[in-house]
């Protein structure tokens, strides 16, 4: 079930899963219960052939999510003291995560980036707690009363079976209790650690009806969200505005025309960027370039305060421009387009020279003021593209033009300024 999840996965959301490779938790995670779920299981040296292969890949992906596996066999090991080989097993499981290339930057990284308590959450909802997905709509509801449901009928069928269950599945449970609760602190977690538990536990004899039950709406959720978030790249294949994205087998979700122009062009800085498209940027464009944000947000205090007023600028310019008067709504666009820009030479001052936003970065063209001090080269439906005014300008244009200059019948090239 966990390999076909990820089959499935990979081909609805390959694009995030190519930025950021956390959907091989839930096959991870999913072996390790599978192993647990033997009654008075206890980890024996043959497991070792198994493990440390599985451990070492895994923290080559992400460092700290292989902490998870430390974690299952340690609950084995806690559930069973007196087996001397399952302390074995952990021993040199240690050894191997310690030993997986760049795993000490791995964690340094992804426990010391956040700048300010909350502001992850903030931009990021599924950073935030599970109950944030109820704000969000009939899919959030749905996710969020699919872990209930299915949190309330494992506590029931634990329960039920009492004492007899924890002697025999002891390991199980010590490692599905952070598993969960750590599931509904932080939301993203949720997506590869509930599955894998509800999967088990529609195998174990307690909860095997009412475990059809739930997987059945883990069904309806995957299908409710690839018909809200997949199905429509489909749709209006000829006219859609990310049709040619689509025929290439690229979805919509980042800025693809954007990255491949800078790309091709060979510009490399730092960009100013959408917080949702670093990953993204960093994963596409060569090396050398910096994001002042990427997916875990900001990672200077002015970087913080640039993001948070921003927010403020965007905000102000959805409420003018529901505005019934034509004047307020082009006052509104004006004082977008003055706010952005100075916004923009703040970043600059940090040391940005790449604007790389959603449009239109600077407010509606003909109405908002052309900024000073930067040039719009690229702009599609999704994205627009603006270089700083200085002593690299003059050469980046000559090596877009030079680039271009053979390929200017290239569908690719339409956004080209």
């Amino acid at each position: 079930l966990a390999a076909c999840a990820i089959g499935l996965t990979i081909f609805l959301y390959e694009d995030r899963i190519r930025v950021r490779p956390h959907v091989f938790h839930f096959l991870f995670l999913s072996l390790f219960l599978a192993a647990q779920c033997h009654a008075h299981r206890m980890w024996h040296r043959k497991d070792a052939f198994w493990i440390l292969p599985i451990l070492f890949v895994w923290s080559t992906f992400h460092g700290p999510g292989s902490l998870w596996g430390l974690l299952a066999i340690g609950a084995t090991v806690v559930a069973h003291p007196r087996n001397r080989a399952g302390w074995e097993v952990l021993g040199a499981a240690i050894a191997v995560v310690l030993l997986s290339p760049g795993v000490f930057d791995g964690l340094v990284s992804a426990f010391s980036v956040h700048t300010r308590p909350g502001i992850q959450a903030r931009f990021v909802p599924e950073h935030g707690n599970l109950f944030h997905y109820a704000s969000m709509g009939t899919r959030g509801l749905l996710v969020v009363g699919t872990v209930l449901l299915s949190s309330a009928l494992a506590g029931i069928g634990i329960v039920r079976q009492g004492r007899s269950l924890f002697q025999s599945h002891r390991g199980l449970l010590l490692f599905s209790v952070p598993l969960a609760l750590f599931s509904v602190l932080f939301a993203r977690f949720s997506w590869y650690a509930i599955g894998p538990l509800l999967i088990v536990g529609a195998t174990l004899p307690f909860t095997r009806s009412i475990g059809r039950l739930v997987l059945l709406g883990i069904a309806g959720l995957l299908v409710w969200d690839a018909s809200s978030y997949v199905m429509p790249r489909y749709a209006n294949m000829e006219t859609h505005r990310w049709a040619a994205d689509i025929q290439r087998g690229h979805p919509h979700h980042f800025p693809i025309g954007a990255t491949h122009f800078l790309k091709r062009a060979g510009i490399r800085g730092q960009v100013y960027n959408d917080v949702g498209w670093g990953g993204w940027i960093l994963y596409e464009l060569p090396e050398g370039t910096r994001t002042l944000y990427d997916s875990r947000i900001a990672f200077t205090e002015d970087a913080t305060d640039l993001l948070l007023e921003d927010e403020h600028v965007l905000n102000r310019r959805r409420m003018g421009l529901r505005s019934p008067e034509a004047s307020v709504r082009r006052a509104a666009e004006i004082q977008f387009g003055t706010e952005r820009e100075a916004l923009a030479e703040r970043a600059a001052a940090l040391g940005a020279d790449i604007l790389l936003r959603k449009g239109p970065v600077f407010g509606t063209e003909g109405i908002a003021v052309t900024p000073k001090n930067w040039e719009l080269v690229y702009r599609d439906p999704g994205a627009e593209v603006w270089l700083r005014k200085n002593d690299r300008l003059s050469s980046r244009l000559e090596r877009i033009q030079q680039t271009w200059s053979t390929s200017q019948g290239d569908a690719e090239t339409d956004g080209l300024r």
